[in-house]
């Protein structure tokens, strides 16, 4: 969610704080000047997305016994064309940070 989209809510109604990515780059420039992307801008303009993977009902290797955590991990789409968050959500090609 981005930071400027408002406030993040849990099931309970209460506010809670969003996860962060910190992004390069600086405004909403797409390029330094040399040619390479800015993270910062390619998420600015729909191109770089990211989302939470969760993980849950993981297996120990060895004696197939449920792990004792669970969690998961930030996964990023990087994309030629703009898309909207939803469609992106939708696609392929997403992956770990």
């Amino acid at each position: 969610m981005r930071r400027g989209a408002g406030k993040l809510f849990d099931a309970n109604g209460r506010e809670v704080p969003k996860p962060t990515v910190t992004l390069c780059g600086f405004g909403s420039n797409l390029l330094d000047a040399d040619g390479r992307p800015y993270c910062h801008g390619l998420a600015h303009h729909n191109r770089l997305h990211f989302r939470w993977a969760e993980v849950r009902g993981l297996e120990e290797p060895l004696g197939g016994l449920p792990c004792p955590w669970e969690g998961g991990h930030w996964e990023y789409l990087l994309l030629d064309e703009p898309r909207d968050y939803l469609t992106a959500l939708g696609m392929d090609g997403w992956r770990r940070l």
